[in-house]
């Protein structure tokens, strides 16, 4: 599987320029929090400006955009340009937007600003794309519920597309099941795992279990007592722990769906909703999984002058900015 590092647009590495910047709270976004930039609310002559650096591939920044949101950018040592925003534009007011983003740079370390011009944009977080180079050690690593890498068993149902009332899931995509006894198992490497998925607001409970490597099984269950077919939650936690550095698996059963829970699914809204897992690399062993072989070494030299070991030395890889 290849990994995806998601940051938090609230994270000490990311920079916000000018009083404009505000950072606020909503239990939807992806960590509870979010920034939004305020045009034309403060006289500062400071222009509101992110700046953010990378090192990958990729990245893509996620949020909520509005109807006139424009953005200039720099990338590097570029000069000013006017980004070509990506995002649906019917679907403003919802979180979980794909804003813009860069696909397929260069690998290496990268820098970023961007300038909102017009609008009021919200960021909620960021997904990059790792290189052979990048160093995920205590990085916060994203697998989607439709990464090969999770196992699935029973009536598993997938839904791909689907904007909800809050927005839309963690790449677009939810699997949801409403038999108890199903199950998925994913085997990851770091020193803690977290899942989270999506809760509607409709009468009914839905339960599950969650088990690392054979452990003792933590119980989650939901029940909601009122009836909106309408407003459903993203980002809702339903299992966290901690575990010893290393590799580990981890199995969740459906134990439970009741009440209006259960018909929900006849109308194509599942009921337990499992997005995304987010997994904290301790170790940096899916990078070293992208490496190639090393080559083979080269030949004895007879007699080496300092001209020839100096020959032979090997390059520091280029710094780390998180």
């Amino acid at each position: 599987m290849t990994p995806s590092i998601v940051l938090d647009s609230s994270d000490q590495s990311v920079s916000y320029v000018g009083p404009q910047w505000q950072a606020s709270s909503d239990n939807s976004t992806f960590a509870g929090t979010y920034n939004i930039c305020l045009l034309g609310t403060n006289t500062s002559d400071l222009i509101p400006t992110m700046l953010f650096s990378f090192e990958g591939t990729g990245v893509s920044f996620y949020g909520q955009p509005s109807d006139n949101l424009q953005l200039n950018y720099t990338f590097d040592s570029s000069t000013t340009l006017v980004a070509n925003l990506s995002y649906a534009h019917g679907i403003p007011g919802k979180t979980g937007v794909r804003i813009w983003g860069f696909d397929n740079v260069t690998a290496g370390v990268h820098t970023v600003s961007l300038i909102p011009t017009t609008g009021q944009p919200i960021f909620d977080y960021f997904v990059i794309t790792p290189c052979a180079s990048s160093n995920l050690t205590g990085r916060t690593i994203a697998l989607d519920d439709t990464d090969p890498g999770i196992k699935y068993n029973g009536q598993w149902t997938e839904q791909s597309g689907t904007v909800y009332s809050s927005g839309m899931s963690y790449n677009g995509t939810i699997h949801g099941s409403t038999t108890p006894g199903d199950s998925f198992t994913v085997s990851f490497t770091g020193d803690s795992i977290s899942v989270y998925g999506l809760l509607g607001q409709q009468a009914g409970s839905h339960s599950s279990t969650y088990s690392i490597d054979g452990g003792p099984p933590t119980f989650y269950n939901y029940s909601f007592n009122a009836t909106d077919a309408n407003i459903s939650t993203l980002n809702q936690k339903f299992f966290s722990a901690d575990v010893s550095p290393g590799q580990h698996n981890l199995t969740v059963i459906v134990t439970e769906v009741s009440g209006s829970q259960t018909r929900r699914l006849r109308t194509e809204l599942r009921d337990l909703r499992r997005d995304h897992e987010i997994v904290r690399a301790q170790q940096a062993r899916l990078a070293r999984r992208m490496v190639p072989p090393p080559p083979p070494p080269p030949p004895p030299v007879a007699r080496p002058s300092r001209g020839d070991n100096a020959g032979l030395v090997e390059a520091p890889p280029p710094p780390y900015i998180p």
